[in-house]
């Protein structure tokens, strides 16, 4: 599975797993990140010479808590593959390869195998124990059921990098609700930080 310095996507985990941050605008020491930094520069904000008050070159991350429902957490790969090209369009998740937890879109009619539909259902916690270990009953349910997040149409960010004539890059994250919004329920259990 691949994934790409700069990627977004969002957990429904209760941790943000190793190798990803939270997408949340807090600034970010420049020499801890700096294959992100390349490609995000200064675009969300920070302080690329340092402050008085804080004299460490920062950069921030977007803050894209806004645009994902309660529950849910935006993160962005720091340790994944520097993605190829000019323009570079980070792609969106491999449905393939799931890592559990992670919420996406879909166009298809129906969630592909492994995948459940976000839609607020209740499902049996004995049919997903994985699952179940990582939402609790945060989004509702009890002992023999747990509820799934509620997200009305789809969610998924596309990252676009751009490297500009001087070499910096300009970078756009955007969201897209199209389609169906969809919550791996199989695959590789996310790695604690």
């Amino acid at each position: 599975m691949t994934f790409y310095v700069g990627q977004v996507l969002v957990t429904a985990g209760t941790f943000v797993p190793s190798g990803w941050l939270a997408a949340n605008g807090v600034p970010i020491a420049i020499s801890s990140n700096e294959d992100l930094y390349s490609l995000y520069g200064n675009t969300f904000g920070g302080s690329p010479q340092g402050t008085p008050a804080m004299p460490t070159p920062t950069f921030n991350l977007p803050d894209l808590t806004s645009q994902v429902p309660k529950g849910l957490t935006p993160i962005i790969n720091v340790n994944g593959t520097y993605p190829p090209g000019d323009p570079v369009e980070v792609p969106d998740y491999d449905l393939s390869t799931p890592i559990l937890g992670l919420v996406t879109s879909t166009t298809a009619a129906t969630a592909p195998s492994g995948w459940l539909e976000c839609n607020g259902a209740t499902v049996p916690t004995a049919q997903h124990v994985a699952l179940f270990s990582l939402l609790g009953t945060r989004f509702g349910g009890g002992l023999t059921s747990f509820a799934l997040p509620n997200i009305s149409g789809g969610l998924s960010f596309t990252t676009t990098i751009t490297k500009n004539s001087d070499g910096s890059y300009t970078t756009t994250i955007q969201k897209s609700t199209a389609g169906m919004a969809i919550i791996s329920a199989t695959g590789t259990y996310p790695l604690r930080p």
